[in-house]
């Protein structure tokens, strides 16, 4: 299960490990944020600047570098314990996707603002090498190793720091309650579960999978294909209805374009399906997964003769009218079967719903960024 395909678990995993990844040496170059200096030497040269005046200027660019991160780490803490009061679940993981995000861009600037000070030392290395130096200029020079060594000390503070906070707010992402209910990136809607007390929770798809939905998977999973072939492809299965088959690949599709773990409901959903009401108004009678346990006399026939048959659920009688025992709505129906009244629903675990929730979250804030940015 994907949670964190979409993103915000993985920073909260890598920002959780940064720390370690510290003391621990090399590392990839980091992607530099525009608006960061990524050399002080390379800023505009001053007319006859002293060797030394270009010293204090790059010195000044490190410390404005380095007093700018500490005030946006100032507003991740903000952020943080606004995020505790958050009212609702829904605006709890938003503020999450939202603080994640300020904490990924900090850690970009701090890597920047490492590699900085890195380089400004090394000048001041060259600067004091083979110089017979003033007591002003070595005053200066004292004056800057003292600072890149405080500087060093608190970037080592906030890494620690940005470590715990990650790992709190992953813990309260995984502690949110499930939503009721969620539409997945493939756009099929899916409905809480809720079993008896000791039975763990799922989703299920709020009705049979349609037609609609149907052609819009396949045109995901094969976009190079002529939309009208598919069409006329998806308009004969269902016309025709789905076999087994047919619905099990319909379910894996679902899965991986979601992510999720979705499949076609096996019998000990179908008891929780029951009784919690759901199946009475489906569209059609669906396919579940596994073979039919059959009565003995009837599966001894069918090893007889070599006949395996899949298991069939119609709550609603839309194959026929049966007035027998409601747990027996249950029936075998050979794998191969079409039928315009037999088609699938899928099941999914509730991590999809918590996941759903994140990558809701991440939808918003990339559509209000636009908006944001003008603001600015």
């Amino acid at each position: 299960m994907k949670i964190l395909r979409s993103t915000v678990f993985a920073l909260l995993v890598g920002l959780g490990t940064w720390y370690a990844q510290e003391n621990t040496g090399a590392q990839a170059a980091p992607e530099v944020p525009a608006d960061v200096v990524t050399h002080p030497e390379a800023a505009p040269s001053v007319e006859k600047e002293t060797p030394l005046q270009a010293l204090i200027r790059g010195f000044e660019l490190v410390r404005q570098e380095h007093e700018g991160n500490a005030k946006r780490f100032a507003g991740v803490q903000q952020q943080m314990q606004e995020l505790y009061r958050m009212p609702t679940a829904d605006a709890y993981a938003a503020a999450a996707v939202k603080l994640c995000q300020e904490m990924e861009s900090l850690h970009d600037r701090l890597q920047v603002e490492r590699e900085n000070q890195i380089a400004f030392k090394n000048r001041i290395e060259l600067y004091a090498t083979g110089r017979s130096m003033l007591r002003q200029e070595a005053g200066y020079i004292d004056h800057y190793l003292e600072e890149l060594q405080i500087f060093g000390v608190e970037q080592e503070k906030i890494a620690k720091l940005m470590a715990a906070m990650s790992s709190s707010i992953y813990a309260g992402v995984q502690n949110l309650p499930p939503p009721l209910e969620f539409t997945n990136r493939v756009g099929i809607a899916f409905v809480l579960v809720r079993p008896g007390k000791g039975q763990v929770p799922f989703y299920v798809s709020r009705n049979v999978i349609t037609e609609e939905e149907y052609l819009a998977i396949q045109r995901m999973l094969a976009p190079s294909r002529p939309a009208g072939e598919l069409a006329q492809e998806a308009h004969a299965k269902y016309s025709a209805g789905l076999n087994y088959q047919e619905a099990q690949q319909l379910a894996r599709g679902i899965a991986h374009l979601s992510g999720d773990r979705v499949g076609l409901p096996e019998a000990k959903e179908v008891n929780t399906l029951r009784e919690v009401g759901y199946g009475k108004e489906l569209t059609q009678a669906v396919w579940l997964q596994g073979k039919w346990n059959a009565p003995y006399e009837e599966r001894e026939a069918m090893m007889r003769f070599g006949i395996a048959m899949g298991a069939v659920w119609d709550p609603a009688r839309r194959l026929a009218n049966r007035n027998s025992l409601e747990d027996q709505d249950v029936f075998g129906e050979l794998p191969e079967a079409h039928y315009d009244a037999l088609g699938c629903i899928v099941i999914a675990p509730i991590e999809a719903g918590k996941a759903a929730r994140i990558f809701q979250a991440e939808a918003q804030l990339r559509q209000n960024a636009p908006a944001e940015e003008g603001r600015q």
